[in-house]
């Protein structure tokens, strides 16, 4: 029996022991500083976030100077399932490893490493150690403070499960995800704003950021139109690797 047949019947386990348990809020916005030279330390981000929509908080003359991210771990008493219509099964963060890749416990404490699909971050392991590719290690920054090891995310594996390393191609999801963005008003005032986003993909978070490319590798191409439209806006808005 190879590890594919396992993993199959892990997940299965995983369906049956799905509920998530307890609640924890990501509470430290700060954790997710924008690396890029238009953020700033985040003084003053002992703040709530308000969480009605940002058009409706910002003035004339207001100006963004930061943002980070933080989710919920929901405390979900059915399964969920993907928009995709695809099931899910829980993980626990163990670390991550750069940008893209990171290691997860599934069912029984199973250790599995995942490889993000669709998405392709700079270099910053190997032959890059030494020298980074630009927007490496924010992209690696990026996923280490978003995914904090114990939390709890969820799995949406690729229609290829495994790629030649041995790694899980999946979509890793989060719950509850709201952007909070420090305003600083015309009066000089730094208000932070919350806009709730939803369900996310960690996935397509980096592309938002500007800290990965599409990346195709058929047949796991689920959301490619989705994220190559993420990835036109970002270009637009000179997000991370586009501000060059």
């Amino acid at each position: 029996m190879n590890k594919k047949y396992y993993l199959s019947v892990i997940l299965s386990m995983a369906f049956l022991l799905s509920a998530c348990t307890e609640s924890s809020m990501v509470e430290d916005v700060n954790r997710t500083r924008d690396l890029f030279s238009n953020r700033v330390d985040g003084e003053g981000s002992d703040k709530k976030p308000n969480n009605d929509s940002k058009k409706d908080n910002m003035q004339k003359g207001d100006s963004k100077v930061g943002e980070s991210y933080s989710w919920l771990n929901s405390e979900l008493t059915e399964q969920i399932k993907a928009p995709s219509g695809a099931d899910l099964f829980e993980a626990t963060i163990i670390n991550s490893v750069d940008g893209d890749t990171l290691d997860v416990a599934i069912t029984n404490d199973k250790e599995y490493r995942i490889r993000l699909i669709l998405v392709n971050t700079p270099e910053s392991k190997g032959k890059y150690k030494d020298k980074p590719q630009p927007y490496a290690l924010e992209a690696y920054e990026f996923t280490k403070n978003l995914l904090v090891p114990g939390q709890k995310v969820w799995i949406e594996k690729g229609v290829e499960e495994f790629d030649k390393y041995d790694r899980l191609l999946a979509y890793v999801w989060l719950d509850n995800v709201v952007l909070n963005e420090e305003i600083e008003t015309k009066d000089g005032d730094i208000v932070l704003v919350g806009e709730k986003l939803g369900m996310k993909s960690l996935n397509e978070l980096l592309l938002r950021e500007g800290l990965a490319q599409v990346a195709i590798y058929p047949p796991n191409t689920q959301y490619v139109d989705d994220f190559e439209a993420i990835q036109k806006q970002s270009k637009k808005n000179k997000k991370g690797m586009w501000n060059e």
